[in-house]
């Protein structure tokens, strides 16, 4: 090949305009959420990128680059002035961790750079972040990684710095309490009540400052269970308010889970789902109700109302995939709701019923699995893709919306390797 001439100009870098999708493949809630002052942004993120998108303009994006690694989790404190990121840690560099992006949200520049979920100096296993939650004031973020005997962290956020760790099991879920005020008139600090989730248990950390040795401190204690029948695997979590506080949780068995903050012990088991588990929690206030809407695995979306052990169904709706996502707008008039099958849907609060998208489908679409093959046809406005799980979409490029799905029949049909399009006709070799 034939060198270019001495005085051709620079090669020019493609500038990234749009991305289509988030990831959907993974097990995590935070991959696609609603911003929680701003009610018609989300915040979502895939491969090495965060994106800021619009509900309401799928042509308004914007990108947050700092990431060298794929983006495992997400989260935005609750005055949206900070979103946090987590990744795995390098694949292509030995001796590496996972690390925490912390971001200003409105110059969308990063403040901190956050290394300390590892296991060194000398280990440095293999891990990616999995677990981020800011507490109600802004002040502390939290976060833990997947390794078997897995760090929690927690981080001073005005500094950036490590304020108190600890070594645990994986976590399935963090959720920040209310922040209780310091006894002492003369101390500024709080005292921070962290849930989580751990296999069969549910969890409260204590994050306090210790006056004796001038630093936080962080602590653990186990709820309460009954001593039999209520052997389940917790998904996630929302701690209420209300009363003298309650933390919910979503059972493998598809239960909402109800424990008292201020006693520790179990008080309800409510049956939600009747198939793959309750997944996602979101809470809202939509129609003046306090209302609790529930992810669950068999693509139902449902809502309950009540506290404590008195609990009522509102509603459900059907979906498409386990729902691995939800959240709810800024003013709770609606919910964001993402998929195991890469459909977000954005969904009435108080209908519950799907605001469907410019052709009558999900508001947003995403392949699961590594596309394989693309095509555009007579026209720059659309195009074809096949992915490794068989799944062949044709896309308009006007909305960013699918135009056509057509998925295998079974589980275990080959991938397409390629694709001619042209008018109506769509040519796969698989």
């Amino acid at each position: 090949m034939a060198a270019p001439p001495a005085d051709a100009p620079p090669p020019q870098e493609l500038e990234l305009e749009h991305m289509i999708g988030f990831a959907a493949g993974q097990d995590d809630d935070s991959s696609v959420q609603f911003h929680p002052t701003e009610p018609t942004t989300f915040v979502s993120y895939t491969g090495c990128l965060i994106i800021i998108g619009s509900v309401s303009d799928p042509h308004a994006q914007e990108f947050l680059r700092g990431h060298d690694e794929e983006v495992t989790c997400l989260a935005i404190s609750p005055s949206g002035h900070l979103i946090a990121s987590g990744q795995t840690s390098h694949t292509r560099v030995a001796g590496s961790e996972a690390a925490v992006i912390v971001w200003d949200f409105a110059t969308r520049q990063p403040v901190f750079r956050l290394l300390d979920l590892q296991d060194g100096p000398t280990a440095y296993s293999r891990n990616s972040v999995t677990q981020l939650a800011f507490s109600p004031d802004g002040k502390i973020l939290a976060g833990a990684d997947d390794r078997a005997d897995a760090r929690l962290c927690m981080w001073d956020l005005p500094t950036g710095l490590l304020q108190a760790a600890t070594n645990t099991k994986a976590l399935s879920f963090l959720e920040f309490g209310e922040v209780v005020a310091s006894g002492r008139r003369t101390s500024s600090h709080g005292k921070y009540l962290i849930y989580a989730g751990r296999g069969p248990a549910i969890l409260r950390f204590t994050l306090e400052f210790d006056v004796r040795s001038m630093q936080y401190a962080l602590t653990e204690e186990r709820f309460k269970m009954p001593s039999q029948g209520l052997a389940r695997q917790y998904f996630c979590g929302k701690y209420l308010p209300q009363g003298a506080g309650y933390l919910i949780a979503g059972s493998s068995a598809g239960e909402l889970c109800v424990f008292n903050c201020a006693t520790m012990v179990f008080r309800a088991a409510v049956p939600v789902s009747a198939g793959g588990g309750l997944l996602q929690l979101a809470t809202s206030s939509a129609g003046g109700k306090e209302l609790v809407y529930c992810g669950c695995g068999d693509g139902k979306l449902r809502v309950v109302a009540g506290l404590d052990q008195q609990w009522t169904m509102e509603g459900e709706v059907a979906l498409s995939g386990e729902i691995r996502g939800l959240s709810a707008s800024a003013d709770g008039a609606e919910l964001l709701a993402g998929t195991s099958l890469g459909d977000v849907y954005i969904v009435d609060a108080v209908e519950l019923r799907p605001r469907h998208g410019h052709l009558g489908g999900p508001r947003m679409s995403s392949h699961t699995q590594p596309i394989r093959c693309l095509a555009f046809g007579d026209s720059s406005e659309t195009f074809a893709s096949g992915a490794e799980n068989g799944v062949l979409r044709l896309w308009e490029l006007s909305h960013y919306t699918v135009r056509t799905h057509i998925a295998p029949s079974d589980n275990k049909a080959a991938h397409p390797t390629c694709i001619v399009f042209s008018g109506s006709d769509l040519v796969s070799g698989w």
